[in-house]
């Protein structure tokens, strides 16, 4: 349910930043180490997670796409 606050536990070597893309919010993880974390209530049906790496350099790079959120 979109009422439901979702917590999200990524890890990544190579991520320098990661973020929840929910409309037109972007949402900042917090990073330890190479373990990424964020509480986020969904606003939106579609939710997508995007990084930046030593790579992408300014650029963010999506990972993943989560549709159909009730």
């Amino acid at each position: 349910k979109r009422s439901e606050t979702i917590e999200f536990i990524l890890q990544s070597e190579q991520a320098t930043e990661m973020v929840l893309i929910d409309g037109k919010d972007w949402i900042p993880f917090t990073k330890e180490g190479n373990t990424f974390s964020l509480s986020h209530q969904p606003k939106h049906k579609k939710i997508s997670i995007t990084l930046k790496t030593s790579k992408t350099g300014k650029n963010y790079s999506g990972i993943i796409n989560y549709k159909g959120i009730k």
